[in-house]
């Protein structure tokens, strides 16, 4: 994802607006350039496919994750990362209570709640926080850090979903 749509604490509907104008600008693209085609192979061409890509991305954004309880746009799937070659994780914290989550570089969705703790982590050496929704405060998951600047976000799968 660009930085310019990283670098600025935004409002969710900001978040999904510069999403739209991206896709925009990605058609405008297409419709700018020629179609650069191998005629011999009929391949289409390294900037159709890089074209296809960032329009599968930005489809994606254009789709938010939201909060299960209130709508709000949280994360988007194109933040969605895998740690240690697993994309999703399932966990009991100490009071047996089980979460499946799954790691996101930004949740614009949430704000962190509570003071640090590297207690019963999950992503040692990583401490964490409470992740709440920012529109209704539903606990989404946590938001995790660390000294060597490695900060995402876990949140718990069944509480996401795409459904507007």
């Amino acid at each position: 994802m660009p930085l310019w749509l990283l670098t600025k604490k935004s409002s969710a509907a900001t978040l999904e607006a510069r999403a739209r104008q991206s896709g925009k600008f990605i058609m405008l693209i297409r419709a700018a350039l020629p179609r650069i085609q191998d005629t011999t192979r009929h391949t289409a061409s390294p900037l159709d496919i890089l074209l296809d890509e960032l329009d599968e991305t930005w489809q994606q954004a254009d789709n938010p994750l939201r909060c299960v309880s209130c709508g709000n746009p949280v994360t988007t799937h194109n933040q969605h990362f895998s740690r240690g070659g697993q994309s999703a994780f399932h966990f009991v914290n100490p009071d047996g209570y089980q979460f499946d989550i799954c790691l996101y570089r930004n949740a614009l969705g949430c704000y962190q709640a509570g003071e640090a703790s590297d207690q019963h982590t999950w992503f040692p050496p990583s401490s964490w926080q409470h992740a709440l929704c920012d529109q209704c405060d539903l606990h989404l998951g946590w938001f995790y850090q660390s000294d060597d600047g490695d900060n995402f976000w876990g949140l718990i799968s069944a509480l996401l979903t795409s459904s507007a």
